[in-house]
């Protein structure tokens, strides 16, 4: 395989198209937090068993015998959220249509929040990072981050002594970088731009450091591989559809 090209910060965009899996054809609606949230136990077990890694949707029956989705999530509920203006919004309190700050060609811009999934878990293991601005993150260990190279990598994968990228483009060193268990815990993730296939578009701020939003979470857990900001490609298969 041919080795990427290192780029600056920002560059002009080239796209590399990657061969993706799709599962929204099986997913065609969301199930209630109240029910996500009554099944947690069960349904991240059964993410775990059958290779499904967190922000995956996942069916889940009902008593009626109706099947809905429920997800397999990400950052945690206290995470804050850039929004617009430099506010900044708890994950947990985030509601569809909100809008977020995201990366674009030209810097931040706010975008609205197309879909946000949550679950509650008890005892789950999560991986947190503590950086030399004094600032910390707590999320699923295949989150992605944004690391020196400008490439989304998963958060478990992030060596101490290397470096992340901030919101304003500053870098900041992963002082350590562990696994720890929550007793309880709410886990979130958002979804952003769906009409676009660059990764740019899909990253946002969370605690000033940059994270991939849903559709960069499954890309990267479809190829196993880190995503170039301005080289490849984020499959889109996966939106699904409005309501």
């Amino acid at each position: 395989m041919t080795q990427k090209k290192r780029h600056n910060w920002l560059t002009p965009l080239i796209v590399a198209v990657v061969a993706l899996f799709s599962l929204n054809s099986v997913f065609a609606t969301n199930c209630p937090e109240s029910h996500c949230s009554s099944v947690s136990q069960q349904l991240n077990d059964s993410c775990k068993a059958m290779g499904f890694s967190n922000g995956t949707p996942f069916p889940v029956v009902r008593k009626d015998q109706s099947v809905c989705w429920c997800p397999c999530s990400c950052v945690t509920g206290d995470t804050l959220i850039m929004l617009v203006n430099g506010d900044v919004k708890r994950a947990d309190e985030l509601v569809k249509g909100d809008l977020i700050m995201v990366m674009t060609d030209s810097g931040l811009q706010s975008v609205p929040i197309y879909l946000v999934t949550r679950s509650s878990v008890t005892h789950h293991k999560v991986q947190k990072v503590t950086l030399s601005d004094g600032s910390t993150l707590t999320a699923s260990n295949n989150h992605t981050v944004v690391d020196e190279h400008d490439q989304l990598v998963a958060l478990d994968s992030v060596p101490i002594g290397s470096k992340l990228r901030r919101y304003d483009g500053e870098l900041v060193e992963v002082l350590t970088n562990e696994k720890v268990t929550k007793e309880r815990v709410d886990l979130i993730n958002v979804m952003v731009n769906i009409d676009s296939t660059v990764p740019l578009h899909h990253v946002y701020v969370t605690n000033s450091l940059l994270s991939g939003d849903m559709l960069v979470q499954l890309t990267s857990d479809a190829t196993g591989e880190e995503i170039d900001l301005l080289w490849d490609e984020i499959d889109l298969t996966n939106v699904p559809p409005k309501k």
